[in-house]
């Protein structure tokens, strides 16, 4: 065996570890257990302290938080932009008839004689 394989069969052999799970993502997984006690009349104390005796260690107000937040996901805002609005048009720019009212170039061009 060549020293490049010696090294890929060393690392395979390494022993693997569970990853530790965080607090959101194990409170995601027992949500329909905690929504059941909820139901029954547990308060959020009640589930903080057996949370706590399950080895999961929470505050009253980091439960609060963590479940409104996997209650009310961030809502991303779209893409594309809406279609029900149609785009503007451009205004033309096309200098009104004299004959469409009181003349301002006349005026505006005219040296003032005070």
């Amino acid at each position: 065996m060549n020293s490049e394989q010696q090294r890929k069969q060393a690392v395979r052999a390494l022993p693997g570890r569970e990853r530790p799970i965080n607090k959101t993502a194990a409170l995601r997984m027992l949500l329909p257990e905690i929504e059941a006690a909820m139901a029954r009349g547990v308060s959020q104390a009640e589930l903080v302290q057996s949370l706590a005796a399950a080895g999961l260690t929470l505050t009253l107000d980091q439960l609060r938080v963590t479940l409104y937040r996997i209650r009310h996901p961030k809502r991303k805002p779209p893409h594309a932009p809406s279609q029900a609005v149609p785009p503007a048009l451009p205004i033309p720019r096309t200098p009104a008839p004299s004959s469409a009212g009181f003349d301002y170039q006349q005026y505006r061009d005219k040296p003032t004689d005070w």
